[in-house]
């Protein structure tokens, strides 16, 4: 009798333990999932100058980042334009280039902070004209000031010490940094709406990064015309 008795109260006491167990085990999930999700949102950038388009990108996809972008603000995939920049990003010698910009910056260090970031993002200099029409040159804008304060205030949460911004994630990233910077200089003199409708004449774009140790990336290529609207002619207003 007592021998039934001590084997249900043992039987009783492994189901309870079997069941604490997998309370605990479902406790300490959910705890993860929350904190999973949590670090995946502080590392997803929202775009701090095109926010209100509703652009958000993410650590996985870095490569592909101005992809995002592009997508983002609406410009079809098969434009003109954008096969353009595809080609170019894929450039060996840009890679290169990029890569050797990164050293540039890093100092010698296996990866960039904030106070590098923040230095590359100011640096660029550049500009864009109509082809063989100097008179349309126009300056590439300086960083807004909303980048400037996302560099300072979210770039350690977004590439933190376990996925740094080192050598090999730095030209997805430098990528995306110099196409906003030249689709926003083209937003703001010829204006979103005619800009994705395609440029009447070929734009040269020609952009560098200028540190005091000298220039270690520039770039200059000519996009081609792609549709017969009147962007090219309101740059010429510009001038």
């Amino acid at each position: 009798m007592w021998l039934s008795t001590f084997r249900s109260r043992r039987r009783t006491a492994l189901i309870g333990l079997l069941l604490l167990c997998l309370a605990k085990g479902t406790w300490l999930s959910v705890k993860f999932l929350r904190w999973y999700q949590e670090r995946k949102r502080q590392r997803s950038l929202c775009d701090p100058t095109f926010g209100k388009a509703g652009i958000v990108y993410s650590p996985e996809r870095i490569a592909e980042s101005w992809e995002d972008f592009l997508d983002a603000l609406g410009f079809l995939r098969s434009s003109p334009i954008r096969q353009h920049v595809r080609q170019l990003f894929s450039r060996e010698d840009l890679e290169e280039q990029l890569q050797g910009l990164f050293d540039a910056l890093s100092g010698g260090q296996p990866a960039l902070d904030k106070g590098s970031f923040l230095n590359f993002s100011s640096k660029i200099r550049g500009q864009v004209h109509v082809l063989l029409d100097m008179k349309t040159k126009i300056a590439l804008l300086p960083p807004t000031v909303e980048d400037s304060q996302w560099i300072q205030q979210s770039f350690d949460a977004v590439f933190p010490p376990e996925a740094p911004l080192d050598r090999n994630a730095f030209p997805g990233v430098a990528k995306l940094v110099l196409l906003r910077r030249v689709v926003r200089t083209l937003i703001e003199y010829v204006g979103i709406e005619e800009l994705k409708g395609g440029m009447a004449a070929p734009l040269v774009v020609d952009i560098a990064v200028e540190l005091q140790t000298g220039q270690p990336f520039h770039l200059g290529t000519v996009a081609p015309s792609s549709a017969p609207s009147r962007s090219g002619e309101r740059l010429d207003l510009i001038a």
